[in-house]
């Protein structure tokens, strides 16, 4: 039975050497509050790398800044585990802690995923009570800042191991020295939905600064001048022996993930999908699309609903996508639940057929065709008159020259220049007609010119047609 031992979201009451607590403000402190501040990994330990600068050198950032602004407060005393690039192990800080005596360890951390595909802020608390209910009223305190500043609150979470003590070194070794602990997961430096909070020294800064304000909250301070007083801020409600634990190794998938295609518009191929989920022991956190069958996936969105300190969330979300035309798209989702276990739908396959050739045409290309039209009638129009008053003016002087041939002779005479030699009279070109081949030769030669703007013509007709047809067509 898959959920019989998946996850314990119970109010378990362990058997512990502790005392109870009342309720309220559960944790005390002596006249002096010590806090000790570990910044998370160093020397050859230096956490994530998948963007610079490393988290080892990021925590000790947030950790000095974290420092300073507790100083701010009366009667505290801060210490770090480590103030420079120094290797220390769990069991280390752990007994640091204790050799000062200190009423809380703050581990600080920046997170990235397996996947590099989720994002947001989480913090993990004790398992053991009634370090888990200290724990758990400092991270909602703690959350509250996170959100305040515009992450999104992936959870206050507690896991063990598989001996059943807490999986988390640092929170182990605390528990066995009876000092509550929580390690803060600021962000995801893989995210790229968080790196607006993370880009900058002053980003990492930030956080210590907020980190210490909750601490001050948790504690009930007040500024060394006064002008800061969290005395009676408000803790959430937890009795001290409560525990939620989640037990390492279970599988505690979400029982189903459906997606159904709910609208297709085939002209612009925007589809809208819903998704149906379920998981009765966790909530569901994420949600992600693929568009190739699962090979990849969109970055996860929230899923609607989420909350941190809420008991249910949206039992479907929708969304909408525009799908590629002239090829099939495998559309799947998969839904994350709190823990980040995932499942899958079954494929939804999509086809668009592929869109028609569009020849776009402006209003100006279609105007200019108009005017090449215009001009090319009327060029063959200037052409045609010019060859019908050449043939007409031909004509006129062949039959006058017909008719009175001796005015003919006295102008050749007319013009020959004083040589004292009558001369001969050439033939006038135009006094006698052509034989009838040089005057077929002639006639192509004057139409040659009529049939090419004839051509012209009706290309340009052509054109005109086709781009009056189709231009508007986008």
């Amino acid at each position: 039975m898959k959920k019989t031992a998946a996850i314990i979201l119970a109010f378990i009451v362990l058997m512990t050497s502790f005392p109870s607590y009342a309720a309220g403000r559960i944790q005390t402190y002596g006249d002096e509050l010590v806090i000790v501040i570990d910044p998370g990994h160093g020397g050859s330990n230096e956490g994530t790398d998948v963007y610079l600068p490393l988290e080892k050198e990021r925590t000790l950032v947030t950790a000095k800044a974290m420092a300073a602004e507790l100083e701010r407060y009366a009667n505290i005393k801060v210490y770090l585990t480590r103030d420079g690039d120094k290797e220390l192990s769990l069991k280390e800080r752990a007994e640091f802690a204790a050799s000062v005596q200190a009423d809380f360890i703050f581990s600080i951390h920046y997170n990235a995923s397996e996947e590099h595909d989720v994002f947001g802020t989480e913090i993990w608390i004790p398992a053991r009570a009634p370090l888990h209910a200290m724990g758990y009223q400092f991270a909602d305190l703690w959350m509250q800042e996170m959100q305040g500043m515009g992450l999104h609150p992936r959870g206050i979470k507690t896991r063990l191991n598989d001996k059943g003590t807490d999986y988390y070194g640092i929170i182990r070794e605390a528990t066995a020295k009876a000092i509550p602990a929580v390690i803060l997961e600021h962000c995801h430096l893989d995210a790229p939905q968080d790196r607006p909070w993370c880009d900058e020294e002053e980003d990492m800064k930030a956080f210590g600064r907020a980190d210490a304000t909750a601490v001050a909250k948790y504690f009930g301070l007040m500024s060394n001048n006064g002008d800061i007083d969290y005395v009676s801020w408000p803790l959430a409600e937890i009795h001290p022996d409560e525990v939620w634990v989640f037990p390492l190794g279970e599988s505690s998938e979400p029982e189903s993930c459906e997606l159904e295609l709910v609208a297709l518009d085939e002209e612009s191929g925007e589809a809208e999908f819903e998704v149906m989920a379920e998981d009765s022991d966790e909530l569901l956190q994420y949600f992600a699309y693929s568009l190739d069958g699962g090979e990849s996936y969109s970055p996860p969105e929230v899923w609607p609903g989420y909350a941190p300190n809420h008991t249910e969330n949206a039992e479907s979300t929708s969304f909408k996508l525009t799908l590629p035309k002239g090829r099939d798209t495998e559309v799947k989702v998969r839904v994350y639940n709190r823990y980040d276990r995932k499942t899958e739908s079954e494929t939804v396959s999509v086809s668009l057929n592929a869109p028609e050739p569009v020849v776009s045409v402006s209003e100006s290309d279609a105007d200019r065709a108009r005017q090449d039209a215009a001009l090319a009638w009327e060029g063959t129009h200037d052409i045609q008159e010019r060859l019908d008053r050449i043939r007409e003016g031909e004509e006129e002087k062949a039959e006058e020259e017909s008719k009175d041939p001796a005015a003919s002779e006295e102008v050749s005479a007319d013009s020959a220049p004083s040589s004292g030699v009558t001369p001969t009279a050439a033939p006038s070109p135009v006094s006698e007609a052509a034989p009838p081949q040089q005057q077929e030769e002639a006639d192509k030669s004057m139409l040659m010119p009529v049939l090419g703007a004839s051509l012209l013509l009706l290309c340009a007709m052509l054109f005109t047609g086709y781009v009056l047809t189709h231009g508007k067509r986008r």
